[in-house]
């Protein structure tokens, strides 16, 4: 009893690490901007934090998420655990919907497309910003006007019915600028709340040659545009050329689900088999082999 309940133990350790690293919960931002807490579990709230931020869930604290989370999980290992009688499989699955499903699927995928979204705005806000220069607008008139785009009155966003995250931080810091910040200090702390590499990249091009000639302020907010349009175009590829595998994949991980709940019902021994410990090591052995070959295919060899 007492080395099942160690298997248990460890297998559910193993399972929660893998489960973290996979979903990418332990990593770092691409532009960290503030301290993280100490330890693994400072780490995993701060990034939480982030991607509740990224997600438009501000108002969600990360230990409230978190505590949504952990009752999600509960509920579905006591569920697989009493219903099915698989204790060490209701085990790794809490800890798995608690620490990646629930938080991927809830913010996880919202945070994505929200990313996505702004990344786009970015090479909007490039194009049309230069496009106002070269026609005769000064500078900091034309981030102001393409600010102009965000807050409650505007068309773009009552039309569209989404945020412009790049017009707001550039309406904040024009308001830092009115306020008596200087230009380049307000452009700059803009760059934080979005943790956008190619926006921190249209800041500096604009910081560094706006004050030279708006020749090169045009050329280098174009190449800017385009650069986020290549990156956009090759992500939209990469998801087209794994589709097809991807959903290959999916359809293998349903077909063996399929043949085991057949053996389970058609044979009285594999049930019994199942159910034990060495069954269900079994069967989180399968379903780990299906899972990261499925993450491979996704994530492209870990890329985002």
């Amino acid at each position: 009893m007492a080395v099942n309940v160690l298997a248990a133990l460890a297998s559910a350790v193993v399972a929660l690490v893998v489960g973290l690293l996979l979903s990418g919960n332990v990593r770092r931002r691409r532009l960290p901007t503030r301290e993280s807490g100490p330890g693994i579990f400072g780490r995993y709230v701060e990034h939480l934090r982030a991607d509740l931020d990224d997600a438009g869930l501000e108002g969600l604290a990360p230990l409230r998420a978190l505590l949504y989370f952990v009752l999600a999980g509960l509920i579905t290992g006591l569920t697989i655990g009493v219903i099915f009688g698989l204790s060490l499989i209701g085990i790794i699955v809490a800890l798995l919907v608690t620490f990646f499903f629930a938080r991927d699927r809830y913010v996880g995928s919202r945070a994505k497309k929200i990313r996505v979204e702004t990344t786009s705005q970015i090479a909007e806000a490039a194009r049309e910003i230069a496009d106002s220069v070269e026609a005769g607008m000064a500078p900091l008139d034309a981030i102001k006007t393409y600010a102009g785009r965000a807050g409650p009155d505007a068309a773009s966003e009552q039309v569209t019915g989404r945020i412009n995250r790049v017009a707001r931080a550039m309406g904040d810091a024009i308001a830092r600028v009115e306020r008596g910040m200087a230009t380049e200090e307000a452009l700059r702390t803009a760059v934080d709340p979005l943790n956008n590499r190619y926006f921190s990249n249209m800041i500096e091009a604009y910081i560094q040659t706006a004050p030279i000639d708006a020749i090169q302020l045009v050329a280098s907010l174009r190449r800017v545009s385009r650069e986020v349009d290549d990156a956009l175009l090759l992500r939209d590829e990469r998801l087209a050329a794994i589709a097809g595998p991807k959903n290959s994949n999916r359809i293998v991980g349903g077909v063996i689900f399929l043949i085991l709940l057949i053996l389970a019902i058609m044979l009285p021994g594999s049930g019994i088999f199942f159910q034990s410990i060495a069954g269900q090591i079994f069967l989180i052995c399968v379903a780990g082999f299906w899972y990261l070959g499925n993450r491979f295919l996704q994530s492209g060899y870990g890329g985002d």
